[in-house]
């Protein structure tokens, strides 16, 4: 996408799996058991909610959308892995111009507060996708004083951010999760420069509305990391036209 920093491009992003269990949680709730649906997943890192997802729901078939080329290798090589090629699909590209027609459910974990283009064009191309009835299941930051700390933090890191400065995030990263894979945090050592293009908030809901999409449902997500903005889970749904 345009704007979306180089080094997310050019690497991975693994999710937690105790992350993507309770992601998975809500959506199957919503999602019948024994119903044929068609799925997306904007931002889908390295595939793991969607192989989740699609162990959980059988009959879902999926597709998963990154702009970075090595998640999308990733998560190709885990569906066939798993067995799940047949109902799975990724492709390494930039969400405002995938055209896969429309969805029964779109998840996207903390990815969409990262998109830099206007809130219009990104609901409405979200509002478009979504399949009349259909849901929207994505985490996303909201305002809050831990927050706007967090991130005028990473405004001021951003402007010596170096090699050197990242080992140092790096350093503390793993002081602070010794379980973690090392892996696993280089992975996130870009985030801690990035502050969010979007919250929720009054403005977001008001402007989802405006696009067909109603909030269901909004609760608070388990906070993981001091250097992770607090986050809720929201579900909207697509008003049938």
């Amino acid at each position: 996408m345009t704007g979306a920093d180089e080094s997310l491009v050019r690497s991975t992003f693994t999710a937690q799996e105790g992350r993507v269990e309770r992601f998975t949680v809500p959506v199957a709730a919503h999602l019948e058991q024994g119903r044929p649906a068609r799925v997306l997943d904007v931002g889908c890192g390295t595939g793991a909610q969607l192989l989740h997802l699609a162990k959980t729901l059988p009959r879902i078939e999926g597709i998963g959308v990154d702009i970075s080329d090595p998640s999308i290798a990733a998560a190709t090589a885990a569906a066939r892995r798993d067995g799940l090629s047949d109902r799975l699909r990724f492709v390494a590209k930039d969400y405002l111009t995938l055209a896969e027609g429309r969805f029964d459910a779109i998840i996207s974990d903390s990815v969409l507060h990262n998109i830099p283009v206007s809130d219009d064009r990104l609901y409405a191309k979200l509002a478009a996708d979504l399949a009349p009835g259909g849901r929207l299941f994505f985490t996303i930051p909201y305002d809050c004083l831990f927050n706007r700390l967090l991130w005028g933090v990473r405004r001021l890191l951003r402007l010596f951010r170096g090699h050197l400065l990242d080992r140092m995030v790096l350093t503390v990263g793993r002081l602070l999760h010794p379980d973690w894979p090392v892996a696993m945090l280089v992975e996130r050592v870009p985030y801690i420069y990035m502050t969010p293009y979007r919250v929720d908030g009054a403005a977001m809901r008001q402007r989802m509305a405006g696009q067909g999409l109603q909030l269901d449902q909004a609760m608070t997500v388990p906070h993981a990391s001091l250097g992770q903005a607090r986050h809720r889970f929201l579900v909207y749904r697509q008003r049938d036209r």
